[in-house]
């Protein structure tokens, strides 16, 4: 089944000179990240015009380039929002439904914290009180306080009443606090703010239609004003809403928290670079999607790698020689090898360890004939620091040992220790009939083994230390290559 994806092309648009991005539109939570003003509120903005139709002049501006506009493709829809002179003019449609919530200029959680609509409250009839819907109720405690029943008695108004009565925009709400009322005037900044957000994902909800269709929901800077903690439970609650009603719910952000939990691959990061261009980072590991080594100042000895099974092949090397004795050693995943090399670079010229630590980088081996070129753009210290891992990738390496040619050794050990249930030679023999012309990578291969290893309580952990384990026991040349850069940069090991 081929995944949703929406193709955006954005040219001479605010800050964003050329932007071409696919976004998935499968359920899920998704995170924009970036630096300031690497153009991530301008991006979503242009998402929003897939279903959001309003004056443009006032996300754009009036256009001031020939070619400026946006054009986004979903299968064999399309449209286009294009300069026309000094106005913007919109061609063709989408139909998918979505909604944007916008950052701090635009977003509706701060118009309806005015001054005015503030000042209008203390006029509300307490008798004109509707409850509010559970979802709010209970959502709101909920990720402030972890509480679902902190505040059993809180209202709101009818739209229309609202509207027609009062003139707000949107329903204000009210809890009972003892007895006294607390009116938006009174409460946190969080509460606040939370409120307008909850109640906008709530109308979502209830409008949703045809589940079976594709939704989006774009939210800016949601972590404004919340608890960390508050923050987690609210990534939980988008998390929930994106999968139960099929949304695809994107978050522009700068916390780590959001980024953790929406993980790498729904990790969207927009770096600008030195030209003014912007290269999007897909998938990204939080660490260079937030640039936050600063956590770890209080290692010795930072090591990057490019992902998940990078650090676990590099721990284990690590954790076999002993180089953790008396010294703190950690691993940090970073996405590609030239998101590694650039945050070497980034790390060791501006001290962003803080202290006197040491940064290196361990790449995968089928990269090491690229780097030299590339890693000259930062100066020649910084090649010094890098060296590869034994193998070119795990994928690679047991494509080769297992279906290219038969390493008997290796079979078995991973045979008889990991999949004892079932005939590997089996697996890889109908792995053969099925890609005998394909999967260069090895990934198809990878993918079967990890599903063997699923039904026998395995993981991809267990795989990594029993490779590991058996180049280290082969003393192979690219395995000693690897562990004499590690002890001549972690320092004289113990005996393993």
């Amino acid at each position: 089944m081929i995944e949703p994806i929406l193709e955006i092309d954005i040219r001479d648009l605010k800050s964003i000179a050329r932007l071409r991005i696919d976004l998935p539109l499968k359920r899920g939570l998704y995170v924009i990240a970036g630096q300031n003003g690497a153009g991530k509120s301008t991006l979503m903005a242009a998402v929003a015009t897939v279903f959001f139709r309003t004056r443009y002049e006032r996300y754009f501006g009036k256009p001031s380039v020939v070619d400026a506009g946006i054009e986004v493709r979903y299968g064999s829809e399309q449209y286009s929002l294009r300069a026309d002179g000094r106005a913007w003019r919109l061609k063709g449609g989408i139909q998918i439904k979505g909604f944007y919530e916008g950052s701090l200029i635009f977003g509706n959680r701060f118009k309806e914290n005015s001054f005015d609509t503030i000042g209008k409250l203390a006029g509300v009839d307490p008798a004109d009180f509707v409850e509010s819907s559970d979802f709010v109720r209970e959502h709101l405690g909920l990720v402030l306080h972890n509480d679902r029943n902190r505040h059993p008695r809180l209202y709101t108004l009818d739209p229309e009443l609202s509207r027609r009565k009062y003139g707000f925009k949107a329903p204000p709400y009210f809890y009972r606090r003892g007895d006294e009322l607390i009116g938006k005037s009174q409460m946190s900044t969080g509460e606040n703010l939370l409120i307008t957000l909850l109640h906008s994902i709530d109308l979502r909800i209830r409008d949703r239609g045809n589940v079976n269709k594709p939704c989006i929901f774009l939210l800016d800077e949601i972590e404004f004003a919340l608890h960390p903690a508050a923050l987690v439970r609210l990534t939980a609650l988008l998390r929930k809403v994106a999968i139960e009603y099929n949304m695809a719910i994107f978050v522009g952000t700068h916390s780590v928290e959001l980024i953790r939990e929406a993980g790498p691959r729904n990790t969207f990061f927009l770096e600008r670079m030195a030209d003014d261009s912007i290269e999007v980072v897909h998938p990204c590991h939080p660490y260079y999607a937030t640039k936050i080594v600063y956590d770890h100042a209080g290692y010795d000895t930072v090591v990057l790698v490019e992902d998940d099974l990078g650090k676990r092949m590099a721990d284990r090397l690590i954790n076999r020689l002993r180089l953790r004795d008396s010294k703190l050693v950690h691993v940090m995943p970073c996405g590609d090898w030239q998101n590694v090399i650039r945050l070497l670079n980034d790390i060791a010229g501006n001290n962003l360890l803080g202290r006197p630590a040491q940064v290196i980088a361990v790449l995968d081996r089928d990269v090491q004939g690229d780097v030299p070129r590339y890693a000259a753009r930062f100066g020649p210290g910084i090649l010094g620091e890098i060296e590869f891992l034994p193998v070119k990738s795990l994928e690679k390496f047991l494509k080769a040992r297992l279906a290219d040619r038969l390493d008997i050794a290796l079979h078995r050990r991973i045979n008889d220790y990991l999949l004892p249930k079932i005939v590997l030679a089996d697996l890889v023999r109908d792995y053969r009939t099925d890609c005998a012309n394909g999967d260069a990578t090895g990934k198809v291969l990878f993918g079967r083994i990890e599903k063997a290893l699923e039904l026998h309580g395995r993981s991809r952990e267990d795989l990594v230390e029993l490779v590991v384990d058996d180049l280290i026991e082969r003393g192979e040349e690219s395995v000693e290559a690897t562990m004499a850069f590690l002890r001549a940069r972690l320092g004289t090991p113990g005996s393993p």
